[in-house]
């Protein structure tokens, strides 16, 4: 029994440490972008980005021997997924760009509260009052970090909304698909998405121009990490105790709020500090609601 307990704590140790390796790759990926739009268009971005990471799991793929293309990728959920993740990308992209990054990072941490109730609304399963009620916290925190009507609002941020609304179709999509589907196929099919955003929004955004070395080498550097935290983030859902793992995906939040505070100078006022705390504490609870017998 001792060694089953210890074996118990052990998966939800490696469980967490993926989980916070995904939000950390994350953060840095998000951070790299938000300083590439600096200068590059957005349409740009997306291509170098899609190209690079797919790039990398392209590599991984002929390494293991397991094919990117077949009939697989044919199933219904696993189109609406990767046609969810193009949109997805671009909004994402856009709210980097234009608005504080913590915000955006912040706003995005929605859509898991969002997708535990959604997937069991189409699953025809009972939705609990306690889940509702992070659903409205969540909801107000996100309107204390937008605050429209004020001078703070920023019109870009429904970009990040707009790129919620798409993270909960995409990962609705993916509970719904065959389960068969590698998360390595998954993957690089978000990449493909990601290249072809980049490609259909030229026209919406200022001519593609040529990158410096730098640029280049951060696009370089960064693709792997966002790779990596694919990896991680599906090996964090296969390990330990969903409400022990699950919660440390708000560790992207503290690892984005220092990047942008100390790298970027940006300071939030305490309506949007209170607001992101209501939707890392409304996700946190809507967990343990959700496992709870």
């Amino acid at each position: 029994m001792t060694e089953e307990k210890e074996n118990i704590r052990m998966e939800n140790l490696s469980g967490i440490l993926y989980m916070t390796l995904a939000m950390a790759g994350f953060s840095i990926a998000d951070f790299a972008i938000k300083n590439l739009s600096s200068r590059l268009p957005v349409s740009q971005i997306l291509i170098m980005v899609g190209f690079f990471e797919f790039s990398w799991f392209w590599i991984i793929s002929v390494y293991r021997n397991s094919p990117l293309f077949s009939g697989k990728i044919k199933n219904k959920f696993f189109i609406l997924r990767t046609l969810a993740d193009l949109f997805a990308a671009i909004f994402f992209f856009v709210a980097i760009a234009y608005t504080p990054l913590s915000s955006a990072s912040a706003i995005i941490q929605l859509s898991p509260l969002l997708v535990s109730v959604f997937a069991l609304v189409i699953l025809k399963e009972q939705v609990k009052w306690q889940s509702w009620l992070a659903i409205m916290v969540g909801l107000v925190g996100m309107l204390l970090i937008i605050q429209p009507g004020s001078d703070s609002f920023l019109p870009a941020s429904i970009f990040s909304v707009l790129a919620v609304a798409m993270f909960v179709l995409r990962d609705t999509s993916t509970r719904l698909m065959s389960d068969d589907i590698s998360a390595l196929t998954v993957s690089s099919w978000a990449a493909v998405a990601c290249t072809i955003a980049g490609l259909v929004s030229i026209p919406f955004f200022p001519l593609p121009m040529l990158p410096t070395i730098n640029e280049l080498f951060v696009v370089f550097l960064v693709s792997p990490v966002g790779c990596l935290a694919y990896f991680s983030l599906v090996q964090a859902t296969q390990r330990g105790n969903v409400a022990i793992v699950s919660p440390f995906r708000y560790t992207r939040l503290l690892f984005t709020l220092s990047l942008s505070f100390f790298f970027l100078n940006e300071r939030l006022e305490v309506p949007a500090l209170l607001g992101i705390l209501m939707i890392a504490c409304a996700g946190t609870y809507n967990i343990f609601s959700l496992v709870q017998k």
